[in-house]
């Protein structure tokens, strides 16, 4: 609640309020009448005459009303009545009825008026003389009183009306009573003023002034701020606030959208002047490795392997570092084969030194991968082309927004990992589609099913994530360092099934469990040794999901085996009652008598939809 400041006045009450209803015909008279009343702020009716309305027209029902209220006889009248549109009232006035009662406290008040005299207050500036700022200024630094700078901070007009208070105050825009009520558009007027100040502070008192303004203060500034070295970490700054920088800086450096004003153009270059060529402040020199390292892969240079491996952050970022590791490798000339190969061992590497925050950079691993309407939010598109129906398959069903087609008419910034390999001309395309065992989309699969086991790779004595046993087989390959091709050679990982807990202190510790995906047609369950009680025959899991086990069983047993007994499954069928009809509806069970697993219609999954009930 406002408090009530205190404004002198000729004895009047200058009050606020609606028109109740005015004029109509008299059924006693048979007259038009001449009266009316308005609802004023406290609920009260207060009588209105012609002869006290000024305006031209006379007033309308529900018109938001200004009037000097006066008492007789417990009786109110209002005198000098006026359209709010209209009226010209003097500025304090119009603060004071923000801050007093009613208009403040009452139940009554429109929810319209406190915006409309909020507005009446920033335009009466534009008719107030010197002794009516004063004044208005004087009221707002009572104790509790609203900032009359805030009030006028949001409108089209707010630099205007903050020039016009700061002069009569002999403020300036740093100064804390404007500075309080900063809004965006004051602080882009005034940016120049605001970065010559900010920057002639100490750091720690120029952020501490910072702190509450970040999501008004321009980017431009933001920019400076980095520079100037007044933030230097992603928690001071805020990652909303950071990725803001990011987008402007490579709107200017990269993508040539955008420029710099020139107090930040000088700052900036300046705080790449060092040794290395690299800012010293650790946000922005994140910013610039990645713009650069891009900006090197675009252009086909060995750089970009330097750039990488300089920069910690870019070697922690996911995307960078598919791109670091891949694209070095298809550079130096591998096969596909070996890239593969090669670079899962890597990511595992990283993985397991817990150098790569995989689960919580979904963002920048789809930013390479993106997803499809088939594949959800969640996965990445994995369309193969099926070139006898003519059409793309995500996992057995259609995909109508396949998203592996390569486009290299975007700006390099945006490219996906399809049009990276385009661009380094791994021409993977079949009459403009891809080939079923395309090496992009074993990557975006492999991605996908990496992700979806993530959340089960965790130790369940001690949360930790487990690692897995691989089997090793050398691999010779070639690799760019330092510009110059070398061929080494390195044990590559094959497959990673079985997964263990690495912590010594654990109970779990190097106790080996089998986690995978199902085989079976359609089925999305995660086949998870320590949560399964069947094998079958060749030593397989039996999934919970859909009974698949191994293509041997496949063939043999189509339905699939019971993964409570190991018990053959049958497809049964039943006849449910519908709204406006009965339907047939599948669902699965084990053959023996004394196991109740069941498989219900509503979990079934693909793959029965093909068998008989």
């Amino acid at each position: 609640m406002r408090s009530e400041v205190v404004l002198q006045t000729a004895g009047k009450v200058r009050s606020y309020g609606t028109v109740k209803w005015f004029g109509g015909l008299n059924n006693k008279t048979g007259r038009e009448n001449h009266f009316g009343f308005i609802s004023d702020l406290n609920g009260k009716d207060i009588f209105l005459h012609k002869g006290e309305w000024l305006g031209a027209c006379q007033p309308a029902e529900g018109q938001l009303v200004t009037y000097l209220q006066q008492e007789r006889d417990d009786k109110f009248s209002a005198h000098q009545a006026e359209s709010l549109d209209s009226a010209k009232i003097r500025a304090p006035e119009w603060y004071s009825a923000l801050c007093n009662p009613p208009l403040n406290t009452s139940k009554f008040a429109p929810s319209d008026l406190q915006e409309a005299i909020e507005e009446k207050l920033r335009r009466s500036l534009d008719y107030s003389n010197q002794a009516d700022l004063h004044e208005l200024l004087e009221l707002s630094q009572q104790p509790g009183a609203p900032s009359v700078f805030a009030l006028v901070a949001n409108d089209m007009d707010a630099a205007k009306n903050y020039l016009v208070l700061m002069e009569a105050a002999r403020l300036s825009i740093t100064d804390a009573a404007p500075w309080a009520g900063l809004s965006h558009c004051v602080a882009s007027h005034f940016e120049t003023e605001i970065a010559s100040r900010l920057g002639s502070l100490e750091p720690q008192i120029a952020r501490e002034k910072c702190t509450d303004f970040l999501t008004v203060l321009p980017v431009s500034i933001l920019t400076y701020l980095l520079t100037r070295g007044i933030f230097t970490t992603t928690d001071q700054l805020g990652s909303a606030s950071v990725k803001k920088i990011y987008d402007y800086v490579s709107s200017v450096i990269a993508r040539g959208t955008s420029t710099f004003p020139d107090y930040l153009r000088a700052s900036f270059d300046t705080s790449l002047v060092t040794p290395n060529g690299r800012p010293s402040n650790p946000i922005l020199r994140d910013i610039v490795d990645n713009l650069q390292f891009k900006k090197s892969l675009f252009e086909k240079s060995t750089e970009f392997t330097d750039i990488y491996n300089a920069s910690a952050r870019l070697q922690r970022n996911v995307e960078t570092f598919i791109l670091n590791h891949l694209l070095g490798l298809v550079v130096a000339g591998n096969d596909h084969q070996v890239v593969y190969s090669v670079f899962m061992q890597r990511l595992w590497e990283a993985l397991m030194l817990n150098a790569l925050p995989l689960e919580h950079r979904t963002a920048q691993l789809q930013s390479l991968f993106p997803s499809c309407t088939m594949m959800g939010p969640k996965l990445s598109c994995e369309a193969v082309y099926w070139s006898k129906q003519n059409l793309f398959l995500c996992r057995g069903k259609r995909c109508i927004s396949q998203k592996i087609l390569p486009n290299l008419t975007r700006h390099f910034l945006d490219f996906n990992i399809y049009d990276w390999l385009s661009h380094y001309g791994v021409n993977y395309m079949l009459s403009d589609k891809p080939q079923d065992k395309d090496f992009p989309i074993k990557l975006a699969s492999y991605f996908n099913r990496l992700r979806e086991i993530l959340p089960v790779l965790h130790c369940r004595a001690c949360c930790d994530l487990m690692l897995p046993n691989m089997k090793y087989a050398r691999t010779q390959y070639k690799e760019v360092v330092r510009g110059v091709i070398e061929i080494k050679e390195m044990a590559a990982a094959y497959r990673l099934t079985v997964f263990h807990c690495n912590n010594a202190n654990c109970e779990e510790f190097n106790v080996g469990h089998y986690i995978s995906h199902c085989v079976g047609f359609g089925c999305s369950h995660i086949v998870d040794s320590r949560d399964l009680k069947q094998r079958c025959s060749e030593g397989r899991y039996v999934c919970q999901g859909c009974g698949s086990c191994c293509p041997s069983h496949a063939q043999s047993h189509p339905v699939g085996i019971c993964a409570e007994c190991g018990d053959e499954l049958e497809v049964l069928s039943e006849r449910v009652r519908g709204r406006q009809s009965t339907y047939s509806r599948k669902y699965v069970k084990c053959k023996s008598a004394s196991c109740s697993f069941t498989i219900l219609s509503e979990d079934l999954p693909a793959k029965f939809s093909l068998l008989p009930a």
